[in-house]
């Protein structure tokens, strides 16, 4: 029997306490945005979104007690994948991430209590004006986005700020 787990009806807490408790044959369910008609119901294996928090653990290369900052929230699949699976991952391997913080829409603005310096801010591209905002104004390890590689035009942007991230 598959045990269902939908981060989108749960806090960030509750999804990663969920996930610490699984087993095998969970599965997690998250819905497109239905932007382009209607949302579809999308399940995949805890398991596999696991292994690639661990590919993206490797990939990132953070460090113990890195500090964690999304622009997107938990109940989208990239988000889950940051704020929730990543620090799992982080915990389980002895290198527990110092804070996961994600800013939901409506209180995306850079505040004093935003970590400085960043290891990992991860966006997606409808974002990209706050995060240019964070970059500004505080040091990034390292930026990703959803949406793949950034091209040329972000590359030169980002190349501009008084603290461009290290990679992006």
């Amino acid at each position: 029997m598959t045990t269902h787990l939908q981060p989108a009806t749960l806090s960030r807490t509750e999804a990663s306490r969920a996930v610490a408790q699984a087993n095998a044959a969970t599965a997690v369910i998250f819905h497109t945005s239905g932007s382009t008609g209607t949302a579809l119901r999308i399940e995949r294996p805890l398991a596999g979104l696991l292994t690639e928090a661990s590919v993206l653990a490797q990939i990132y290369a953070l460090a113990p007690r890195a500090r964690i900052v999304g622009l997107v929230g938990h109940g989208h699949i990239y988000g889950f994948l940051h704020a929730v699976a990543l620090p799992h991952h982080q915990a389980q391997n002895a290198s527990p991430c110092r804070s996961v913080t994600v800013l939901e829409p409506g209180t995306w603005r850079v505040t004093p209590d935003l970590p400085d310096p960043i290891d990992l801010l991860y966006i997606v591209p409808a974002v990209w004006g706050l995060s240019r905002e964070i970059l500004a104004a505080r040091r990034v390890g390292c930026q990703v986005t959803a949406a793949g590689a950034f091209g040329p035009m972000r590359q030169a942007e980002l190349a501009r700020l008084p603290h461009p991230p290290q990679r992006a």
